[in-house]
């Protein structure tokens, strides 16, 4: 079933890869190249991820709908149930901790194998989470990934993600 949402995908897509070049990170991520050009651990690790987004994507689906339908019981239309369940989760249904888990879990999968790359064969993990899926047609995993404002991830003090 398709999320309702009311962000513009494109929006988010541009957003979320343009922002780890905000960041000074102490390594270098690589450069985005497409799937079939990347390692095979690369492309293993996207495939995990892949599989565990249709699970993860249903969870997140189901308790979206029915913030959205116990926001309908207070009145108002569904557009407003929607902006208003936004409100209180700014993620919307990214906010859902399973997607949280696995973005976090599959970006430092990625850059702890780029550490251990030279950096022709690194792969930046915002390709990885998200290019890959737009390149894919995941259209329904784009959606969702694209809800989150920003990825919910940091940099330690030796500016390291974490």
């Amino acid at each position: 079933m398709p999320l309702e949402t009311f962000h513009i995908v494109a929006k988010g897509i541009s957003r979320l890869c343009c922002a780890p070049s905000d960041l000074a990170v102490t390594s270098s991520q690589g450069s985005p190249k497409p799937l079939a050009e990347a390692t095979e651990a690369h492309r293993r690790i996207f495939q995990e991820y892949l599989a565990a987004l249709r699970p993860t994507y249903d969870t997140a689906s189901e308790w979206w709908s029915s913030l959205v339908d116990s926001q309908m019981k207070e009145g108002g239309s569904r557009e407003d149930a929607i902006d208003a369940s936004f409100e209180r989760r700014l993620a919307g249904p990214a906010s859902a901790p399973e997607v949280v888990t696995l973005v976090r879990d599959t970006w430092l999968r990625c850059t702890a194998l780029n550490a251990s790359l030279d950096e022709l064969d690194r792969v930046p993990p915002e390709v990885l989470l998200l290019g890959w899926l737009v390149d894919d047609k995941q259209d329904d995993f784009v959606t969702l990934i694209t809800c989150m404002p920003y990825w919910p991830l940091g940099l330690d003090e030796n500016g390291n993600w974490c």
